[in-house]
């Protein structure tokens, strides 16, 4: 039997200086892949960073274009549209709508050629998008226009947006005119649902990534008022020029006589309205115009030696018409309210009439006569008075003479006589958005007493008015701001202010020193505080 030789391999140890060369490389494999992946992250979050400084880059050039647009406007204070969707894919894309509701919020993108802004998108790429509240499309704007979309809680006249990369099912095809961006594509719930007021923003998560900016009324509206206030001092200074004095002033809050100046009153509203009355003469008509509100009655006397008006069956006047005498020599037809007239006696045919808004006609220009307007305040001629001027007045009685054609005249309803600031053509020089959008009710005015039209003349006497270390001021303008609503309360009234027009005010003017019914006010350049936004302006030739 033969024998089996078995032969032994040897078994080759490793040294330990080799098992340590395969931990070092090992170590150095988890180290490279640790590198890897902490220098990725570093990049992803610097490409992040990079992204998120670019989008609020982009938020903050758009909220800074909308301001500067919005003071450039024939209306301060209007703000842009979103784009209109029907100039995607043509040379007009990124103009705005020329009109957009001014009672709904608006949403879509933003119109970034009509800010001139370019092309402008966020770090993503994408386009922003921009809402609007209601009240900032039309007329009026000014500071108590009440802001109704809020981002995060905090009142916003408008809202910028990066929508951020699609989440979830979010599909963004390239838009077109004929089928434009959707917002709910976009934007991510809540602010997608379409005519919310209520935005917010919040952390980035699968389900949101919008990001916001909000447009505050504080952002634009001190530059708004401070237009106003400059409109109306250069309006003062051109009166002051003219006649060398300055108006009273109107009553502050005052509903039966807005912004009509109340002789001796030296502290209130801007007199921009006349109360007037105006009797004319000419080849087409014979009137007198003045509101009821201020009328009792309106007659009109034919002189002559024929009967004109009728007083029964199918000539007689229709109420709250009446004829009042039946001489052949001077009849008359009284009329009341408004909406009667008086006819020509045995025709069916109107002669005389007065409408609802104090409009009274006489249809035939060739007889003498002459109207009479019995009023509910004092009623005084115009200063200076006209050459043509056909009226005298007696307190509450006004009457206005004609002979034949061409005769005209007319007096003011009120007991103030100065000139207000809009109506006599020397001094209109108010801009029409002014009055468009009610700024004569809400900057406040004072006057000094010697410079008033019953006054010694402000170059014979010291004016007395002081603003801040500034003396002898001749007139003021304050521009009140926003109503401060909310803690902390402007500090003289202790309390949110009313809505205006108000009487009381407390109501406009936010410190003790512009309140306190003296002749000092706070220095023009007073810091704006949360409790404190008064914009003074002093007016002087």
């Amino acid at each position: 039997m033969a024998e089996t030789l078995t032969i032994q391999q040897p078994v080759r140890k490793r040294s330990c200086g080799q098992r340590g060369m395969m931990l070092i490389m090992l170590l150095f494999m988890i180290s490279l892949a640790s590198t890897a992946f902490i220098l990725h992250s570093i990049n992803s979050a610097e490409v992040r960073n990079a992204r998120d400084k670019e989008t609020a880059q982009a938020l903050q050039q758009a909220k800074t274009a909308i301001v500067s647009w919005s003071l450039m406007q024939t209306t301060p204070g209007k703000l842009p549209c979103p784009e209109d969707t029907a100039a995607i894919g043509t040379a007009n894309e990124g103009q705005a709508l020329g009109s957009c509701s001014n009672s709904l919020p608006s949403i879509g993108r933003l119109a970034w050629k009509t800010l001139g802004l370019g092309d402008l998108r966020d770090g993503n790429g994408d386009r922003l998008w921009y809402a609007i509240s209601p009240g900032f499309r039309n007329t009026p704007i000014n500071s108590d226009t009440t802001p109704q979309l809020t981002a995060d809680g905090i009142l916003a006249a408008a809202i910028v947006f990066s929508p951020g990369t699609p989440l979830g099912s979010q599909s963004r095809p390239v838009p077109t005119s004929s089928q434009p961006p959707d917002v709910a594509q976009y934007l991510d719930a809540p602010n997608n649902t379409g005519n919310q007021t209520a935005f917010v923003s919040g952390p980035q998560s699968s389900t949101f990534n919008d990001r916001l900016l909000a447009i505050k009324v504080d952002d634009f509206m001190p530059g708004v008022e401070k237009l106003a206030l400059n409109a109306a001092k250069v309006a003062l200074t051109t009166y002051y020029q003219h006649y060398s004095f300055f108006p009273f002033a109107a009553t502050l809050g005052s509903s039966t006589s807005p912004n009509q100046c109340v002789s001796g009153n030296l502290r209130g509203l801007l007199p921009t309205q006349t109360s007037s009355c105006t009797c004319l003469s000419n080849f087409s008509n014979r009137n007198c115009t003045c509101g009821w509100s201020a009328l009792t009655a309106v007659s009109y006397t034919r002189t002559g030696t024929t009967n004109y008006f009728g007083t029964s069956g199918s000539s007689a006047p229709t109420p709250p018409c009446q004829v009042r005498t039946t001489t052949l020599a001077n009849d008359t037809c009284y009329c009341t309210a408004g909406g009667g007239n008086c006819k020509r006696a045995g025709l069916t045919t109107a002669r005389f009439g007065c409408d609802a808004s104090g409009q009274c006609t006489f249809y035939n220009t060739s007889n003498s006569g002459y109207f009479k307007l019995t009023s509910t305040q004092p009623l005084s001629l115009p200063y200076p008075n006209p050459g043509s001027n056909k009226c005298t007045v007696n307190s509450n009685v006004a009457t206005c003479t004609f002979t034949a054609n061409g005769q005209e005249g007319d007096f003011i309803v009120g007991d103030c006589s100065d000139p207000d600031i809009t109506n006599n053509p020397a001094t209109n020089n108010l801009p029409s958005w002014f009055l468009d959008n009610n700024w004569q009710n809400e900057i406040y005015y004072r006057v000094s007493t010697n410079c008033t039209s019953a006054g010694t003349g402000c170059t014979t006497a010291t004016p007395q008015i002081t603003v801040g270390t500034t003396t002898g001021v001749r007139a003021l303008l304050i521009s009140p701001g926003r109503p401060i609503t909310a803690t902390p309360y402007a500090i003289p009234k202790g309390a949110a202010q009313s809505a205006r027009p108000s009487t009381d005010i407390r109501d406009y003017l936010d410190s003790t020193e512009n309140t306190d019914g003296d002749t000092a006010f706070d220095a023009v350049n007073t810091h704006r505080t949360s409790n404190y936004n008064d914009q003074m302006s002093i007016a002087a030739p």
